[in-house]
């Protein structure tokens, strides 16, 4: 019992919480949306809190990727940069290179500065093979400090903005093993 309880203090320490997957489905001519809200987690000042997250449109080979996911933290949308202007997705950099007949260059992760792209697949092993990013094209890593307060539960909504009559097939936005982490803000 005193290991169990243990454990739990260290992760709650170290401000590690994690929620169920949220599966947002694509419907005819609109996005749809669903939301989970994840326990409050205490950070100080110097501190900054990163939404680790698993992301795709749900589908059985990994194939394309499109501008069409977004989140919105305590109602309020998960945009290119945070209030102070630096880049809110840590992981991946401004873009990723592709190889795409017509299309070689650089991707940006970012379209409409509030939605971000992601791939075609599974959510494991490799993305599309136009792109360089392995299994790490599912995993996104953001800050959202300046969007939660310490303390306080956090809302995460998810939206789909891909239309099943655009996409010809039925297109799920899956987010799954969502993350708070506190860690130490970078000087």
């Amino acid at each position: 019992m005193n290991k169990i309880l243990l454990t739990l203090s260290a992760l709650f320490t170290a401000g590690i919480l994690s929620a169920a997957e949220i599966i947002v489905p694509s419907v005819n001519g609109s996005e749809t949306s669903k939301e989970t809200i994840l326990p409050a987690v205490q950070f100080k000042e110097s501190e900054r809190v990163i939404l680790n997250f698993t992301a795709f449109i749900q589908r059985k080979k990994a194939i394309g990727w499109a501008p069409v996911a977004a989140l919105r933290i305590n109602g309020k949308h998960l945009k290119e940069t945070d209030s102070a202007g630096k880049l809110r997705l840590l992981n991946k950099g401004d873009g990723f290179k592709t190889i795409s007949k017509g299309k070689e260059g650089k991707e940006s992760w970012w379209y409409q500065k509030s939605r971000f792209r992601v791939f075609y697949g599974p959510g494991t092993g490799k993305a599309d093979a136009r792109v360089q990013l392995g299994e790490e094209a599912w995993k996104y890593s953001m800050d959202i400090t300046d969007l939660i307060k310490s303390g306080k539960p956090v809302t995460v909504r998810a939206i789909n903005y891909l239309y099943k009559n655009l996409a010809g097939f039925d297109a799920a936005f899956v987010v799954k093993d969502l993350e708070l982490k506190v860690v130490p803000e970078k000087k």
